[in-house]
C-alpha cells in the first residue's frame, strides 16, 4: 500500500479583519517584501481565483474587469524565492514535525494569502510527506493541524550548508532576534510572519482575530492510495474522515463503517469526499491507473473543488462573524450609536446577501453536489436565517424605540413650547392691560371726555377687550 504523489493536504487558517481597511492591506500585501542580511524578497504574486466551471456572474464578482466592482475577493501565491530561502520562509530545510508519536518529516510546497472584501482572510500551506507511507500522511493530517503547541507539538528544522553538514535552523523572516535551537517553535509563528505582511500603519495591535477553534488549523486533503486491502478501506476512510492519526485507537460500529454514511459523498468506485466542520478530504482507494485519477483530478481538486471548500467556509466564518457583531453591539451602547451600527450590519448582510450566498457556484454535476454538501454540513443556510432574523429583529426594535424616542421628544418640545406661549401670554397680558387703561385715561383727559356717560362707554369698552384677551392668552 503506498500513497501516490498527487496527495495533498492544504491547511487552512482562517481569520477575520475590519473589512474597511481591505484596500490598504491589498496595497500594503502587493508591496510587501522581507529583508534580510541585505537581501530583499517579494513575497506575494497575484492569482486570479479559478473561473473554470463557474457560472458568469458568480466569475464577474470573483475576477471583476478592472476598474469596475470591487472585487470579492483577492488571492496571492507566494513566491518560490520567499517560500523556499533560508531568509525567507525555509521551505527548502529538512522539516519535521515533532509529536508524542516521534517526529515526521514533511515539506511545505506552496503557501496561498486570500482576503475576502467582507473582513475575512485565509492562508493555505499545501504540506506533503517524504514519504509513501499511508500512516506517515495520517499522522500529518491530524497533528499539523495544532499550530500553537497544543497537545506538545512542535515543528523543528535542520539547514543543509555543505554536503555533510547541517545545522539547527528556525526561520526568521521578519528580522526578529532568531530563538534557540530546541525551544518552543510552533507553526504559529511563520503564520504570524506571513500575517504581518499585511500590516498597515494604523495598527497598533494584532491586525486580525481567529474565527476558528483556536491555534487550530482546517484540512482539505487528498489521498490517492495504492494497493489498499478492500477489507482494509472501511476502516482507512474512518479514520480519513475523522482526522484519526495512525495509532489511534478505534472501535467504530458497523453504521460508521457504511459507504453510504451521511458523512460521505461519492465520486467513483472506492472514492469519496468527505467533509464536517473540522475540515474535509478527498480519497480514493486503488483508482485506474490512467492520467485523469493520478494527474487531472489532482487538479481538480487544488482549483475547482478546493474553490468550493474557501467559498463555503467564507460564507460560515462571514455569518458568525456578523452574528458576533450583533451579540457584541446589542448592549451597553448609546441607542444612536447602536442604530448606526445595525444599519451597517444590515448593510453588510445585504452585501453578502447579494454577492456571497449562492444556490450555485458551479454547473457540473459533482462540482454543485459537493457545494451542497458543503453549505449542509457547514451550516450556512442555518446561520444565514438566524442571522437574517436577528439583523431583521433587533433593528427593527431599534427602529420603534428611535421612532417612540423622537415622538416623545417632539411632544416634549410641544409642551415646552405651549407653556412657553402661556408664560409669553401672561406677561403681554399683566403689562398690556394696565398699558390698555392708561392709554383710555389720557385720551379722555386730552378728550376732555369727564360726563358719566363717556366713562361708561369707555368702562365697557376696556372691560369687553380685557376679557377678549384674557381669553385669547388664557
Amino acid at each position: 500500500m503506498n500513497v501516490d504523489k498527487s496527495s495533498f493536504i492544504n491547511f487552512i487558517y482562517p481569520f477575520l479583519f475590519d473589512s474597511t481597511t481591505f484596500d490598504q492591506r491589498v496595497s500594503q500585501i502587493e508591496e510587501a517584501h522581507w529583508t534580510r542580511e541585505e537581501k530583499s524578497l517579494k513575497i506575494w504574486s497575484k492569482e486570479c481565483l479559478s473561473e473554470e466551471d463557474v457560472l458568469p456572474h458568480v466569475a464577474r464578482y470573483l475576477n471583476p474587469p478592472l476598474n469596475s466592482t470591487p472585487p470579492t475577493a483577492i488571492l496571492w501565491k507566494m513566491e518560490d524565492s520567499a517560500l523556499g530561502s533560508y531568509t525567507g520562509l525555509g521551505a527548502k530545510a529538512e522539516w519535521k514535525l515533532v509529536t508524542p508519536q516521534g517526529k515526521i518529516s514533511f515539506k511545505m510546497n506552496n503557501v496561498h494569502l486570500a482576503l475576502f472584501h467582507v473582513g475575512v482572510g485565509f492562508i493555505t500551506t499545501e504540506v506533503g510527506s517524504e514519504t509513501e507511507d499511508f500512516d506517515a500522511w495520517l499522522d500529518i493530517l491530524h497533528y499539523f493541524r495544532f499550530v500553537k503547541g497544543q497537545r506538545k507539538i512542535k515543528i523543528e528544522a535542520l539547514r543543509r550548508i555543505s554536503k555533510n553538514e547541517i545545522i539547527p535552523y528556525f526561520p526568521n523572516p521578519v528580522g526578529e532576534t532568531v530563538k534557540p535551537h530546541n525551544s518552543d517553535e510552533i507553526f504559529q509563528d511563520l503564520l504570524n510572519a506571513i500575517l504581518n505582511t499585511a500590516l498597515i500603519k494604523e495598527d497598533l495591535a494584532q491586525w486580525w482575530r481567529e474565527v476558528f477553534v483556536t491555534g487550530q488549523l482546517l484540512p482539505f486533503a487528498s489521498f490517492c492510495v495504492n494497493k489498499a486491502p478492500n477489507e482494509e478501506i472501511a476502516t482507512m476512510l474512518f479514520r480519513v474522515r475523522n482526522f484519526y492519526h495512525s495509532r489511534q485507537e478505534i472501535h467504530p460500529y458497523e453504521d460508521e463503517l457504511r459507504s453510504d454514511h451521511p458523512s460521505l459523498l461519492p465520486y467513483a468506485k472506492d472514492q469519496w469526499f468527505t467533509f464536517s466542520l473540522d475540515g474535509g478530504a478527498f480519497v480514493a482507494f486503488n483508482p485506474p491507473q490512467t492520467q485523469f485519477f493520478h494527474e487531472t483530478i489532482r487538479t481538480h481538486l487544488t482549483r475547482q473543488y478546493f474553490l468550493l471548500f474557501l467559498l463555503a467556509l467564507e460564507q460560515r466564518f462571514e455569518l458568525m462573524s456578523l452574528s458576533g457583531m450583533v451579540s457584541d453591539n446589542w448592549l451597553g451602547r448609546d441607542e444612536e450609536v447602536r442604530v448606526k451600527t445595525f444599519e451597517h450590519i444590515r448593510n453588510m448582510l445585504l452585501e453578502f446577501t447579494a454577492r456571497g450566498y449562492s444556490a450555485q457556484i458551479m454547473q457540473g454535476e459533482h462540482h454543485h453536489r459537493c457545494y451542497q454538501m458543503l453549505q449542509r454540513v457547514f451550516q450556512v443556510e442555518r446561520l444565514y436565517q438566524e442571522v437574517k432574523d436577528e439583523v431583521r429583529e433587533m433593528h427593527e426594535t431599534l427602529m420603534m424605540h428611535r421612532t417612540k424616542k423622537l415622538q416623545q421628544m417632539a411632544e416634549e418640545q410641544k409642551n415646552r413650547t405651549e407653556h412657553f406661549e402661556k408664560f409669553i401670554n401672561r406677561v403681554a397680558f399683566l403689562i398690556g392691560s394696565p398699558m390698555l387703561a392708561m392709554a383710555y385715561l389720557t385720551v379722555v383727559s386730552v378728550m376732555g371726555w369727564h360726563t358719566p356717560a363717556y366713562w361708561l362707554i369707555g368702562s365697557a369698552v376696556i372691560g369687553a377687550l380685557f376679557l377678549w384677551i384674557l381669553k385669547l392668552f388664557r
